[in-house]
């Protein structure tokens, strides 16, 4: 079951990649204005022979995710004469590691895969719903919100299938096509936010997105299309000043992330997530418009003041020192990430499993080398001591660990012993 408004980018790879376990596809078309999408699907079932329902549902008020969301499940639940209801956003496709097997899920109602973002991100998300069960939405909520429900219902993670989200800046689609989609959206919901404002309240949902959308556009490959330098920089000012607008609106600003912080995390961590990314977004555009990271990390500073259980900042953070040879900056910021722990897992926060220490070797890598450095620089005995230990420590902790010590090359565990050899020596002559 799926939901749309002119997604003919993509639409046609999301079906492509769901028909290995797509027996019916229920399509509601959103868009006052559609594009070749629904024609891409009724061609793409026809030649598929799957059978289709597609239907209109236009929201002529404020645009509320769940009402549509909530439709289309109470849609598919009626029509369905299969076991389960999948459910998946037309920007997303999904890959198969061996043979998906639901029989194995009898005893559970909902089934989440694992959801990953082609900047490394992953969390997970139901997407799997055993049909006739009830719940839903709840008002408001963004599109990714977890489901509820008044019954009892059993949740589980179900393996063998791996959702893919934002397809943009990889090979799988044609860049052309994808910079036009996200272009139009930008300046498509930018003109629905604005035609809308009354002068009191402002859809700071679709206000994100279009900032979102501004954003999706600054890779490198997408540069070309924009008719000039000065284009692209006004695209991505503009996307900073529709970020900036939403924080503002919503008090996440620097002025009032400590107060706000607390109130969003009682009632919609979601909403605090996309506070969170405005922060991160802002510092991704300003890279892209050539701004230099000390100009631009105040943004990463201020994501880790409003959300600190989230880690792509202090990632962004690591990857810089480490290129500049930053021992001290590097071993604070690893540091941080090795006691960083999500509190909410089970409210579909993202997370990042590449950006925390007990699922990435090279975490624990560079703190052993930022360490392994400081000791070697430094003239205090008693700081030489104590970060030959850390270094020692951290590559010990590698090879201890078996999905570590499987996950990094051969040469790297050479290069690692090598490491633990040359530290354990310093700190024996130090002894």
């Amino acid at each position: 079951m799926m939901m749309a408004a002119n997604e003919e980018a993509v639409i046609e790879k999301c079906l492509d990649s769901i028909k290995p376990i797509a027996g019916m596809i229920v399509f509601q078309n959103n868009s006052k204005n559609p594009d070749k999408t629904c024609n891409i699907v009724k061609s793409w079932c026809a030649r598929n022979e799957v059978p289709l329902h597609l239907y209109d549902l236009i929201n002529e008020g404020t645009w509320d995710p769940a009402f549509h969301r909530n439709d289309v499940f109470k849609v598919a639940n009626k029509i369905s004469t299969f076991e389960w209801l999948f459910r998946m956003d037309c920007d997303e496709w999904c890959t198969f590691d061996g043979e998906m097997d639901l029989s194995e899920y009898k005893d559970y109602d909902i089934l989440s895969p694992r959801n990953m973002v082609n900047d490394g991100v992953c969390f997970m998300r139901a997407a799997f719903y055993r049909t006739g069960i009830e719940g839903g939405w709840p008002k408001g909520q963004a599109a990714h919100e977890e489901y509820h429900s008044e019954q009892d219902q059993k949740h589980g993670h179900i393996k063998g299938i791996t959702v893919h989200a934002l397809t943009k800046g990889t090979d799988l689609h044609d860049d052309k096509e994808i910079f036009q989609k996200y272009y139009r959206e930008a300046l498509g919901l930018e003109k629905q936010v604005l035609a809308e404002f009354d002068g009191k309240n402002l859809d700071t949902y679709h206000l994100w997105y279009a900032a979102r959308s501004y954003s999706d556009i600054r890779d490198e490959r997408y540069r070309k299309y924009f008719l000039s330098e000065d284009h692209f920089r006004h695209c991505m000012e503009r996307s900073i000043y529709l970020f900036e607008t939403f924080l503002k609106e919503n008090e996440m600003n620097e002025n009032n992330i400590y107060a706000q912080k607390y109130g969003y995390v009682n009632s919609d961590r979601t909403w605090l997530d996309y506070g969170y990314l405005a922060y991160i977004n802002i510092y991704f555009v300003n890279r892209a418009i050539g701004k230099s990271f000390l100009e631009s990390v105040n943004y990463l500073y201020s994501a880790l003041a409003l959300n600190p259980w989230r880690s792509e900042c202090l990632n962004e953070m690591r990857i810089h020192f480490y290129d500049i040879e930053d021992w001290y900056s590097l071993f604070s910021v690893t540091s941080k990430m090795k006691t960083i722990k999500n509190p909410f897992p089970q409210d579909g926060l993202f997370i990042d499993p590449s950006a925390y220490y007990d699922h990435n070797p090279q975490i624990l890598d560079n703190r052993s080398l930022s360490a392994y450095w400081i000791a070697r620089k430094t003239n205090d005995k008693q700081e030489k001591d104590y970060y030959y230990k850390e270094s020692i420590k951290d590559i010990e902790y590698i090879f201890e660990s078996k999905r570590l010590s499987n996950a990094i090359s051969a040469d790297t565990k050479e290069r690692l012993k090598e490491n633990l050899a040359i530290s354990k020596d310093h700190l024996k002559k130090l002894l």
